[in-house]
């Protein structure tokens, strides 16, 4: 399992690297801050700009139906000071998503997320914080998500160590 997470965390990071470079920043390999129970903090720094990120895999999914292929999933919470973005919170769902679908929720409290190809967002910018806070109150944050094809999924994330990995991460961009 170790070497399994260990391969899947460096896909993700390969994938958030591809992704900021194909929207036109150039970016050397980030550098992990710090790893803290089921979350780990990372830095990039390129040309000045930093970009701090903690991120962590589900650690159960469901399927239905079951046996579907798909990606590996990953939650994300990312910091861009020269660009004002404090506690972004993205979600990688490892497939196409449909329109709609997705939400995230922690104890009774549900947030909906807006999906975009195979990621997703927090629909409502002003819950972000609230989001984040629940993360960093609650045990475990389970996320919805339905394919293009009509496959749902429920990925639950452990959240033992997201309050820690946050902290490093927004001091390591100088939040």
């Amino acid at each position: 399992m170790a070497g399994r997470h260990i391969s899947t965390v460096a896909l993700a990071l390969a994938a958030f690297v591809g992704a900021v470079i194909a929207a036109g920043a150039a970016m050397a390999a980030p550098q992990l801050v710090s790893k803290h129970g089921d979350w780990a903090a990372y830095l990039n720094e390129e040309n000045g700009k930093k970009l701090c990120f903690v991120i962590s895999q589900p650690q159960a999914s469901e399927m239905n139906p079951a046996g579907r292929k798909r990606g590996p999933g990953f939650v994300f919470v990312s910091y861009r000071p020269s660009e004002n973005i404090s506690g972004e919170i993205s979600i990688a769902f490892g497939y196409p998503l449909a329109a709609g679908t997705t939400r995230a929720v922690i104890g009774d409290t549900a947030f909906s997320l807006y999906a975009k190809d195979e990621s997703a967002w927090i629909e409502n910018a002003s819950d972000e914080p609230k989001l984040i806070e629940a993360m960093k109150a609650g045990s475990a944050m389970k996320v919805y998500g339905k394919s293009a094809r009509g496959t749902a999924t429920i990925d639950t994330y452990s959240l033992s160590g997201v309050t820690a990995a946050i902290g490093a991460a927004s001091k390591a961009c100088g939040n």
